[in-house]
């Protein structure tokens, strides 16, 4: 749904920040308000626009037998205040009210493993071990789950936290890997997925997805050496 959203925002580069979807219905009519933020493949443009403008609110409607379309957006702080939602729905969303930090993340202080967590705690990463990909252009993922530490600024420390297991990428999911310390991401076809894996930049990336093993998206995470 999530998808539907970003596509129906005009948006499609984007994902939603963990934490701000608030879905409901009144009547046949069905309600969303969430906040987005840059995707895996978002060009750097485009994540600055993000990060310039928080977490501000996109609103939509979805009428039975129609796909979902923007009913406005607000700017920052995080509200549904400025639409117009049912004061039932309303109250059934605790008037959007979220319990996440609402400022764009910056890099964790040095060893301060509780701001790490924070920071990363709702986000899923594994290191890709090799690939298989089908007929259809989906592909299965042989990946290690990750545990994240800080070790300074911009310095993301993954270790190995669990056995090898095996993850279904959605045909026509995005796969961006990384060009170094840029931090720019550039597309990559999943049917060079594998090739690529042979000598990657780091091999972490951060999965994006709904459902347990089923991948929406993936992005390569730049690891200083």
């Amino acid at each position: 749904m999530l998808a539907a959203l970003a596509a129906a925002d005009g948006r499609p580069e984007a994902a939603e920040l963990p934490g701000y979807t608030f879905v409901g219905g009144c009547g046949t009519t069905s309600y969303a308000v969430t906040a987005l933020a840059a995707g895996p493949l978002a060009t750097a443009p485009q994540r600055s626009a993000f990060d310039a403008a928080g977490p501000s609110a996109s609103f939509f409607r979805e009428e039975p037998g129609s796909a979902w379309i923007s009913a406005g957006r607000s700017g920052a702080p995080f509200s549904c205040a400025a639409f117009e939602v049912q004061p039932g729905l309303r109250a059934d969303w605790g008037d959007c009210a979220v319990t996440v930090h609402t400022e764009p993340a910056g890099p964790p202080a040095v060893g301060d493993q509780t701001s790490c967590r924070a920071s990363t705690g709702a986000r899923t990463f594994v290191h890709l071990t090799g690939v298989d990909v089908a007929v259809d252009g989906s592909a299965t993922l042989r990946s290690v789950p990750q545990d994240v530490r800080c070790g300074g600024p911009n310095d993301l420390q993954y270790s190995d936290a669990g056995a090898e297991e095996d993850l279904h990428l959605l045909s026509g999911a995005p796969v961006g890997v990384s060009d170094g310390p840029s931090g720019l991401d550039r597309a990559l076809p999943v049917s060079q997925l594998a090739g690529y894996l042979q000598h990657p930049e780091s091999g972490i990336f951060e999965v994006f997805g709904d459902t347990p093993g089923l991948v929406t998206g993936l992005a390569e995470q730049f690891t200083p050496h």
